[in-house]
């Protein structure tokens, strides 16, 4: 008695084998699909993050900038700050319309992903803004933060 396996035997664990393969990979392919979209994801998420803390590294430079010499209300960058390559700032400094008796200066930054921007269309990074195209406009990656800014009393 021989304990060896018959040829219909081997031929039916080739089966089983291939069928467990074919499972197998069917069931792996979405996974692939699921990990690239997640990673496309969390790349763009850590960019916008990026955007985030620059918008707000601005804003706050600027802000603290108006409160120590209220004649710093003009819309160019603060000394020493810096935009990150990849990026493009429009800071905007102006009298706060509401309420209309304080004296409120609103100071808004927006900031945009140049990665987004169609060819043709990217910019050195500050400056005046580009011309409002639609394409710009769909770009859609940009970052906005706005805030008012009292300026000190005339008579202190």
């Amino acid at each position: 008695m021989s304990k060896g396996l018959t040829m219909t035997e081997k031929g039916s664990i080739l089966a089983e084998t291939l069928i467990a393969l074919l499972l197998l990979s069917m069931t792996a392919l979405p996974l692939y699909g699921v990990m690239t979209v997640a990673e496309r994801l969390e790349r763009r998420s850590e960019r916008f993050a990026q955007m985030m803390m620059l918008a707000q590294q601005v804003l706050e430079s600027k802000r603290a900038q108006i409160k120590a010499d209220p004649t710093q209300c003009n819309s160019s960058l603060p000394q020493g700050l810096t935009i990150s390559e990849g990026f493009r700032c429009d800071l905007t400094v102006r009298d706060a319309i509401e309420p209309a008796e304080l004296h409120l200066k609103e100071v808004s930054v927006i900031l945009w992903d140049q990665a987004s921007f169609p060819q043709g269309e990217v910019s050195e990074g500050t400056g005046t803004m580009l011309p409002e195209s639609p394409s710009l406009k769909a770009a859609g990656a940009k970052c906005a933060l706005a805030t008012l800014v009292a300026l000190p009393a005339k008579g202190k």
